[in-house]
């Protein structure tokens, strides 16, 4: 939880991944803790429309934040984050007009 706290909106699946695992081994950690956190309703799930969207509460983004700082691995998930979002970037849109 405290490594998605650096989201401050809608993110997918996908992203989480991205910002939160440090190899695939870990992603399917992130998969399951991500659908404990909802069934918490510490994180609010959207799957109405094609791509299901996550948001951390804020609350709980706060309080992540907090702990994230504690833990010592801002640096690196700030940096994660940068990359992932830089590299979107430059990928096409899924529908491109």
């Amino acid at each position: 939880m405290r490594r998605l706290a650096v989201l401050s909106g809608n993110f997918t699946l996908q992203t989480a991944i991205a910002i939160a695992a440090e190899n695939e081994t870990h992603a399917a950690n992130i998969i399951a803790s991500l659908g404990q956190l909802v069934a918490k309703s510490l994180v609010f799930a959207d799957i109405s429309g094609s791509v299901g969207q996550h948001r951390l509460l804020d609350v709980t983004r706060a309080y992540a934040l907090a702990k994230l700082d504690e833990s010592g691995e801002r640096e690196e998930v700030t940096r994660r984050h940068a990359s992932y979002f830089r590299g979107s970037s430059n990928r096409p849109s899924p529908n491109p007009r």
